[in-house]
């Protein structure tokens, strides 16, 4: 974000930060409230597309970047979710024997359903078979990976490596 609103910054741009909180609604409110109000562009941070923010970026008429997804039709900046997760597991697998997943609703295309098949690829890589791959899901908050780490260890205590999707 930082480097984002630096470039702008160099370019006689205001930036303006929308947090959403995962609330797919409230995104889609943000997006109609600056097209209203006279933005020259807007940049989103990793979303699930829903039928009602695709209406809204349909309609817009100032241009829309997405960044983290890779969307039909819409500008996207984006990187390899699947190869990304599979690496980073592999490095874990390499260095722990009891390794577990921390994902995220799979209503989310990057985040949700690529890492989740990259972590299986490397315990299928790895000859442990994905299968075996202890696998839960929490929300976008530290509150919810603190409290999914808690109950991962009451109910693994021999856990000894955790892989998260963020």
């Amino acid at each position: 974000m930082s480097g984002v609103a630096e470039s702008l910054k160099e370019n006689n741009y205001s930036f303006i930060l929308g947090c959403t909180d995962g609330q797919k609604e409230r995104e889609a409110q943000y997006i109609e409230t600056m097209q209203k109000n006279g933005m020259d562009g807007i940049i989103l941070m990793g979303t699930a597309m829903t039928p009602y923010l695709r209406d809204a970026i349909d309609n817009f008429v100032i241009p829309v970047v997405v960044t983290g997804q890779s969307f039909s039709g819409i500008s996207s900046v984006y990187h390899d979710d699947v190869h990304s997760m599979k690496e980073i597991t592999m490095l874990m697998l390499r260095k722990r024997d009891k390794v577990c997943y921390i994902g995220v609703d799979e209503e989310d295309a990057a985040v949700g359903q690529a890492r989740l098949r990259g972590a299986e690829k490397a315990f299928n890589e790895a000859g442990i078979g994905e299968d075996k791959l202890i696998s839960v899901v929490s929300d976008y908050s530290v509150d919810g990976g603190y409290e999914t780490t808690l109950k991962l260890l009451e109910e693994y205590p021999d856990l000894n490596g955790i892989v998260c999707a963020t």
